[in-house]
């Protein structure tokens, strides 16, 4: 006996997120306002006085020479929006990216009458999951050949088993049955490879 079951499937998946706009990595904060128009003030930390009261930066602007390094490489690792949104209000990136997937599924059994009191029976089948994400995934890359945002999952198990039938009298039957199952899973991102 043979079978094999096969599935591809191809499709897109839709990222909705709200990143920083460039003014915003610049420190320019000045249209931060949420759903009522209200704006969001930014405090500078550094003009904390004894009651723990603080100035805002003028015009919600943090100078250039206060902007920490760490945030010029986050920048480097997130997207452009993808239109004019505010961030605060709705999404201001969308892209789709591609979502593969394959399986496959594959059983070999064979029957076989040693005699007329002896019965042998093997069967193996093999399985197989493939999924690659091409991007938006924990984040949204400018790269995805860099691996940030990507993902893949794998996954293949064997399975064998073996059943041996003797019959000793017409009152009397043995049956050993003999089984081994290997799984292995796999996943990160497309930069893997």
């Amino acid at each position: 006996f043979f079978s094999y079951e096969g599935y591809k499937r191809r499709q897109e998946r839709l990222t909705q997120s709200s990143v920083p706009t460039d003014a915003m990595w610049g420190g320019d904060l000045s249209n931060l306002v949420d759903e009522n128009g209200v704006r969001t003030v930014i405090y500078d930390p550094l003009t904390t006085d004894a009651n723990g009261l603080r100035q805002p930066f003028p015009n919600n602007r943090i100078p250039a020479n206060r902007i920490n390094n760490v945030m010029k490489v986050l920048q480097t690792l997130t997207a452009k929006p993808t239109n004019g949104e505010n961030p605060v209000l709705s999404p201001n990136f969308l892209k789709a990216y591609g979502v593969k997937e394959d399986r496959g599924n594959l059983s070999i059994k064979g029957d076989h009458s040693i005699s007329d009191k002896d019965r042998l029976s093997v069967r193996w089948s093999r399985g197989t999951r493939n999924s690659r994400t091409e991007g938006g995934v924990y984040g949204n890359p400018i790269n995805a050949d860099a691996g940030l945002g990507t993902s893949r999952n794998d996954f293949e198990y064997n399975n064998v088993s073996v059943g041996y039938t003797r019959n000793f009298s017409p009152t009397l039957l043995n049956e050993l049955l003999i089984g081994v199952n290997r799984n292995s899973n796999g996943s990160g991102t497309l930069a893997d490879f």
